[in-house]
């Protein structure tokens, strides 16, 4: 999506300053940009090999899962009125199992944690606790940091 990680850097610092309108024109853009190419991916193409902002190696049906969990994600982000809450059941289920993996391959949680759906996908994706999420007796939750 972006030649490097500066240029991905220097886009998210340019958008932050665009009115809400703007904002949304670009996203409406790129969303046909990307439409388009997901048209020319075909087959057996779809299991092509793309690289990750995070240098990771997957296959580029994986690219529709990324681009909905950023924008999702992102829209919370901008703390215009997106909530973690407005995610669809599905995603928020995938979500947390996706970011599990994720911190599972990079750090230990050694508590257990239960909670709505969108409360544990806040936290984990080290976006703020909530009231509603529920610890073994003893335990306190931890800040977890971004995961990406």
């Amino acid at each position: 999506m972006y030649p490097s990680s500066s240029a991905r850097a220097e886009e998210i610092d340019t958008g932050a300053d665009w009115p809400l309108p703007r904002l949304r024109e670009f996203v409406a853009e790129e969303q046909e940009r990307l439409a388009a190419a997901f048209d020319l991916i075909t087959g057996e193409r779809w299991e092509a090999e793309v690289i990750t902002a995070q240098g990771r190696i997957v296959p580029a049906s994986i690219i529709p899962w990324l681009r909905a969990r950023e924008l999702w994600i992102h829209a919370y982000d901008l703390q215009l009125g997106g909530d973690f809450a407005f995610m669809p059941e599905d995603f928020l289920g995938a979500l947390v199992e996706d970011v599990l993996t994720h911190r599972r391959t990079r750090q230990t949680i050694e508590v257990e944690v239960s909670g709505p759906p969108a409360d544990l996908a806040r936290w984990l994706t080290g976006r703020g606790a909530s009231p509603r999420l529920h610890l073994a007796a003893g335990f306190e939750l931890p800040k977890l940091p971004p995961w990406l």
